[in-house]
């Protein structure tokens, strides 16, 4: 008996059914679902960019005179 991983789920194969391409692409992430990914990623860089350079900012403003 083999084990298959499909899509993080693990099959045993006696479990296994295979599954036709045509059954896949139902399952789909649908577009509007991954281009909201992708600009929460984009949101999410420049936050963390902007975050270091306020601290950056701030460390020089106050520490950077002594």
């Amino acid at each position: 008996m083999g084990i298959a991983i499909f899509r993080g789920k693990v099959h045993s194969g006696r479990a296994w059914t295979g599954r036709s391409e045509s059954d896949l692409k139902g399952e789909q992430t649908p577009l509007w679902r991954r281009l909201l990914n992708g600009w929460m990623t984009i949101a999410a860089r420049f936050g963390g960019v902007q975050t270091q350079l306020i601290l950056v900012l701030f460390y020089v403003a106050l520490i950077g005179p002594i």
